[in-house]
């Protein structure tokens, strides 16, 4: 029994853990960049929204026309304000799962070492045996 015997049971489980987890850090990375990408979106319209300053007066038409100009870029920083906050919700559901799926390998990973530890721990008993024996045998009177 020694230590290149030892066979850890849950050994495809932990492997398929890992996988798992890195598959969640790979959608925790991708989350985190759409989330930078919404809010560069956002910032940028939000900057050119404040370019367009303030209405001044003109004629009809041309007031008319920045009204829906206004409107427009209005409309579209209000949804990239809702797209900017759906991918940080997204992203923290990411991070609770790469949470979580770490906690679950880790745990087997724990529960590998006390195998390993108690693996270890028969084969020296069966060591010590053995040599026990050996004595043994060897004070018999013959």
């Amino acid at each position: 029994m020694s230590e290149q015997n030892f066979k850890f049971r849950l050994a495809t489980v932990l492997r398929v853990a890992r996988v798992r987890e890195e598959a969640e850090q790979r959608r925790t990375a991708a989350a985190a960049t759409a989330r930078d990408t919404a809010q560069t979106l956002a910032e940028e319209r939000q900057l050119r929204y404040d370019e367009l300053g303030s209405l001044v007066r003109t004629g009809a038409d041309d007031f008319g026309a920045r009204i829906e100009t206004a409107a427009l870029r209005a409309s579209a920083l209000h949804r990239a304000g809702e797209a900017c906050d759906l991918a940080a919700a997204r992203l923290d559901s990411a991070r609770s799962d790469l949470l979580a799926r770490a906690r679950h390998t880790r745990t087997l990973e724990e529960l590998e070492d006390r195998h390993r530890a108690i693996h270890v721990v028969q084969a020296s008993r069966a060591a010590q045996r053995s040599l026990d024996d050996l004595a043994r045998i060897r004070r018999r009177p013959a």
